[in-house]
């Protein structure tokens, strides 16, 4: 099944990479981004990696970053030595992420799921733990970390109607690779039935909330939170 999933991702990237390089050409999007998604980085930007663990947050664009700066502030609290790193698939979530997330963080686009790419940017940076931020499901990157030996933790794992129905017709596909991930954080009970009836296993389904509205929420100051309590008639819970 992989190596079916790899001839049609050729077939697709023969008419993808010259639309893209070409779009870059003419109006000069994607020109930040598309060299570092084929594993082509400074070379200072791996050498700046210090510390362990190594962790690993995939956040695509905007609103995935915000829901893994909290997480990240907590992660820098309890492993004061880890080393970091934060990768997005969009130009827009990488300048969201320097605007909101410590400088600590080494930025990085996340790579094409191209297996030669993925193992050249596995190697450079040596992750212990990966973290996907929502239902990110590339095959090649699974299946290889999986054999690097790197813990997969998704996080904020949601599946709307419509993406269920997609990955439902081909579950036969996708469930070999849900596999290669050892914890799955959900959104709501609905999103870990979902992940059940792909054939992910119910016992490394847990339902977490959303770290996006949870760390907007600690971001509201105590005044505006008490008046929204009062307003409401509830018990303001961290005063």
């Amino acid at each position: 099944m992989l190596l079916l999933y790899n001839i049609l991702l050729f077939i697709v990237s023969l008419f993808a990479i010259p639309y893209y390089g070409l779009k870059m050409l003419l109006t000069g999007k994607y020109r930040h981004s598309l060299g570092p998604k084929f594993g082509i980085n400074r070379p200072d930007l791996y050498q700046d990696m210090k510390g362990k663990p190594r962790v690993w947050i995939h956040a695509v664009s905007v609103g995935e970053v915000t829901a893994a700066a909290p997480i990240i502030t907590s992660l820098q609290s309890d492993f004061p030595g880890a080393c970091i790193v934060l990768s997005t698939s969009t130009e827009t979530g990488q300048a969201m992420a320097r605007r909101i997330v410590p400088e600590s963080v080494h930025l990085i686009y996340y790579p094409l799921d191209i297996p030669f790419v993925i193992r050249k940017v596995v190697r450079q940076i040596q992750p212990d733990i990966f973290i996907p931020n929502e239902t990110e499901l590339w095959p090649n990157f699974l299946r290889i970390s999986k054999r690097q030996g790197i813990k997969i933790v998704m996080i904020n794992g949601r599946l709307s109607p419509r993406s269920f129905r997609q990955y439902y017709r081909t579950r036969f596909f996708w469930k070999q690779f849900l596999a290669d991930i050892d914890e799955m954080g959900v959104i709501s009970e609905i999103d870990g039935q979902r992940a059940g009836a792909l054939g992910m296993a119910q016992t490394k389904i847990h339902v977490l909330g959303n770290a996006k509205y949870d760390g907007l929420a600690a971001m509201v100051s105590p005044a505006l939170r008490e008046d929204i309590a009062h307003r409401l008639n509830i018990a303001d819970t961290d005063r």
